[in-house]
């Protein structure tokens, strides 16, 4: 998307310190945390808040990433694992500090995660004896009431259970968490430039010309490329968009004791707080088309997810709505949240920093990522997700 030279309106300036792009969970995060600090702030979001991934996903609250602990300790080392983990517990305090658990669809439920295959069932026993060994609390099926995915899946499917995760209506989550900072969002904002200014930067955009000291950039998937449609073709190219799809379905009959998670993360299955079957994934069944910034539904991928929810429920999914959204996948599974700006052509680092590329775990991730990126700019800190 571009913006044309009639739909730019600069003729309103606003200043503040900061500006934050993108009003997705990390976008709002970000907001709330310049408030905190006593920081003037102003929220750009193209379309409106929770418009993107962040109002299309599952609704999972659930410790950890895409993959297992077992996974994560082979591919990044066992104490940035570590680190990932207690990370992701960090950010589920933090928005429940912020009173999600007061909303009415939001539910404090364990998430499973399923080996269907013995592959991934050694996966899990591994991922479940080495989190033990770094303090965390862990269960296997044991823990669980039998259901109507645990009943049909037999006894020899392995389990991992994170007990203390939860799961939400994101829409609602957003909708609450941005009324504290609603005063300072312009929805229906699209970024034309971004440019330095003195010290600061000067971005134009179909909202107004907004001027501040340091810019966030927090629009997840589209975060390439708002920064090349503001005129940085030198922009580092790192956050990778993927498209994933969902079906909601009539839930009659149906009992969960948990959120489930199965092939890797490939696909996941819950229940929402009135009842309806959510069921999501099969992105990897035809991973070559499921790129780019498209988020229109596909019939190969719904009927893989209508195939895929039939064989673990045993019965036909009575769908009643289909949707698609656009995920934005940091460097490896992992989220960049650091200061860019000398490569945009800032006289410092911190004058533009990213959070984004939570590779399909932004509300599992981006509040407390929104903490990292804010510490960074303002206090120079040093951060776990660097850009490489």
């Amino acid at each position: 998307m571009s913006v044309s030279h009639w739909q730019l309106r600069d003729t309103t300036t606003e200043t503040c310190d900061a500006l934050v792009i993108g009003g997705g969970i990390a976008g709002i995060a970000v907001a709330r945390t310049l408030a905190d600090r006593g920081c003037s702030f102003r929220v750009l979001e193209r379309h409106r808040v929770a418009w993107g991934a962040s109002g299309r996903n599952a609704g999972f609250l659930m410790r950890g990433a895409a993959d297992n602990y077992a996974v994560a300790v082979r591919e990044w080392g066992r104490d940035r694992a570590k680190a990932l983990w207690t990370f992701t517990e960090e950010n589920l305090a933090l928005l429940r500090s912020w009173g999600i658990e007061s909303l009415p669809n939001y539910r404090r439920i364990p998430s499973c995660l399923l080996g269907l295959t013995e592959r991934e069932s050694e996966e899990l026993r591994e991922s479940r004896r080495l989190m033990s060994e770094d303090g965390f609390a862990v269960g296997d099926r044991a823990a669980l009431e039998p259901d109507s995915i645990l009943s049909r899946a037999g006894e020899r499917v392995e389990a991992l259970v994170n007990p203390d995760d939860g799961a939400c209506h994101s829409v609602e989550v957003l909708e609450f968490l941005s009324r504290p900072v609603r005063d300072f969002i312009r929805e229906g904002a699209e970024v034309a430039r971004i440019e330095a200014m003195g010290s600061g930067a000067r971005v134009t955009s179909s909202a107004g010309v907004f001027e501040a000291d340091r810019v966030f950039v927090c629009a997840n998937a589209w975060a390439d490329r708002v920064l090349q449609v503001a005129g940085h073709r030198r922009s580092p190219a790192v956050v990778a968009p993927k498209r994933g799809q969902m079906f909601a379905a009539e839930g009659d009959g149906l009992t969960f004791s948990a959120s489930y998670y199965m092939n890797r993360g490939s696909e996941y299955v819950r229940l929402a707080a009135d009842g309806t079957l959510l069921v999501g994934g099969c992105r990897t069944t035809h991973a070559e088309e499921e790129v780019g910034y498209d988020d229109h539904v596909t019939e190969r991928v719904q009927t893989a997810l209508e195939r895929f929810a039939e064989v673990i429920l045993g019965e036909p999914p009575r769908v009643k709505h289909r949707w698609a959204g656009i995920m934005g996948f940091g460097p490896g599974g992992l989220p960049v949240v650091d200061t860019i700006g000398e490569r945009l052509g800032f006289d410092r680092d911190d004058r533009v920093t990213l959070c984004a590329g939570f590779t399909g775990h932004g509300m599992s991730m981006a509040a407390r990522a929104s903490q990292l990126a804010v510490a960074r700019s303002l206090d120079r800190s040093e951060t776990l997700f660097p850009l490489a």
